[in-house]
């Protein structure tokens, strides 16, 4: 596995790192147009792949783009896991939360009683899109549209994030 990629040992500038995994503080980014992957910034401004597709990046993404970044564990669940039994789902939420605090640091996700927060600041590349075609600034939305969101990303027991995914491609589209 190269550095960088999923499990490697990139770390970007100013991170602390805890064991083999990166612990990515500021200067983060969700690329969700195109591809999806979890980007460190750069001096280059290029970035550094933290994550690749999975089901933990999945997750993030959900959470990045839902209502004040939150979802219920029921939720989640059902949206990642519904070929899992409920016990069996919830344990693997609760390891994929921890998975992504190893990356993005212990207060990037939070739960508030039933509910899981992405509380660290992300920048979403579908977000800055959306919000730079509403305010009719094109030649900036489409200079960071990187392509369709999420393409070719399918997940086991996903099938309801599947359909989120189709729902969100259709309302880019339609930006």
């Amino acid at each position: 596995m190269a550095a960088g990629e999923e499990g490697g040992t990139a770390s970007p500038a100013g991170a602390r790192a805890t064991g083999d995994v990166p612990a990515v503080r500021a200067g983060v980014r969700l690329r969700t147009l195109g591809r999806l992957e979890l980007l460190a910034d750069t001096a280059d401004a290029t970035g550094v792949r933290v994550m690749g597709p999975s089901k933990p990046l999945a997750l993030l993404a959900y959470l990045a783009l839902a209502p004040q970044r939150r979802a219920s564990r029921d939720h989640l669940v059902a949206l990642l896991w519904s070929d899992a039994t409920p016990e069996r789902a919830r344990s693997t939420l609760r390891q994929t939360v921890w998975a992504l605090r190893q990356r993005l640091g212990d207060g990037a996700l939070v739960t508030e009683g039933d509910d899981v927060v992405l509380a660290g600041p992300l920048e979403v590349d579908a977000e800055r899109f959306a919000r730079a075609a509403a305010a009719g600034a094109l030649r900036e939305a489409w200079g960071g549209y990187g392509g369709p969101f999420l393409p070719d990303f399918a997940l086991l027991g996903g099938a309801r994030f599947e359909h989120w995914a189709d729902e969100r491609r259709a309302q880019l589209a339609a930006a």
